[in-house]
């Protein structure tokens, strides 16, 4: 299993103490993956409260490797909801650079079209992970997952 590390660019401030007018920057949240990893290597928290909640914009998934295996497949969630944000059947993870986001995951969430799709993104009060499940066997392959998110100031 290789080393992961989560990244959280921030463009280009976290400021909660922004004057009425003022608004924050989106953030990055970066996982990289390959496929030997497992359990908390496949998982990205985005830090919420209910004193600091976030905007989750867009997920936006990137096939570095193309994977290989028996019947590979990846689904990117949150935790309850296995594909909330991206279905693995928009993915197509033998095709090195291939991009999907969850603006465009027509089957994400379990349902299918617009319906499916989180088009307004999510609002969260409490810590919201991103999990990805790596289903089939994988033998090869390697992506990464984008969090375009804001934090919102409620005292603004």
């Amino acid at each position: 299993m290789t080393e992961q590390r989560v990244v959280v660019q921030r463009l280009p401030l976290k400021d909660h103490t922004a004057v009425a007018g003022q608004a924050l920057m989106d953030e990055v949240a970066v996982l990289n993956y390959d496929y030997e990893d497992t359990g908390a290597a496949l998982k990205l928290l985005i830090d919420a409260s209910a004193t600091y909640p976030i905007y989750i914009r867009e997920v936006v998934h990137i096939v570095r490797t193309a994977s290989d295996g028996t019947s590979p497949t990846l689904n990117i969630g949150d935790g309850t909801t296995a594909d909330l944000w991206i279905d693995e059947a928009d993915i197509t993870d033998q095709t090195q650079y291939h991009v999907v986001s969850s603006l465009q995951s027509d089957t994400a969430g379990g349902g299918s079209g617009s319906n499916a799709t989180l088009l307004s993104g999510k609002y969260y009060v409490t810590a919201a992970p991103i999990v990805l499940t790596l289903g089939g066997t994988w033998t090869a392959g390697a992506g990464t997952v984008l969090v375009y998110f804001s934090r919102i100031n409620p005292a603004l």
